[in-house]
């Protein structure tokens, strides 16, 4: 898959913080949902885990081309939220709770 930002129409944004037993399986679940991966990038934005949050992310990172890490130094969700809305990109943004696990994305 060739990833380049002007491919992407989705940001999946994820905010997180000692998540690491939800991470994987959401993150499955986004990239098997049907839609075109080469059009999303996952953001994931860490409040700063103590858990080995950072060790699943960096695997996933080498895995996937287009998830992208950031950490959240300030901990709390609308930091996160707004750090990942920065770095977003493509028309589209959504928002998504680790414990979620996405059926299909169907954009109108």
């Amino acid at each position: 898959m060739k990833f380049t930002n002007s491919n992407i129409i989705l940001s999946v944004i994820i905010p997180a913080r000692n998540e690491v037993l939800y991470l994987r399986k959401a993150i499955d679940s986004i990239m098997s949902n049907g839609f075109d991966i080469a059009k999303l990038v996952i953001i994931i934005v860490d409040a700063m885990s103590n858990d080995k949050m950072k060790q699943i992310v960096n695997e996933l990172v080498e895995q996937y081309v287009n998830i992208k890490y950031f950490e959240n130094k300030k901990i709390f969700t609308p930091y996160g939220l707004n750090i990942g809305i920065e770095n977003a990109i493509g028309k589209y943004i959504m928002l998504f709770v680790l414990i979620q696990i996405l059926r299909k994305i169907t954009l109108i």
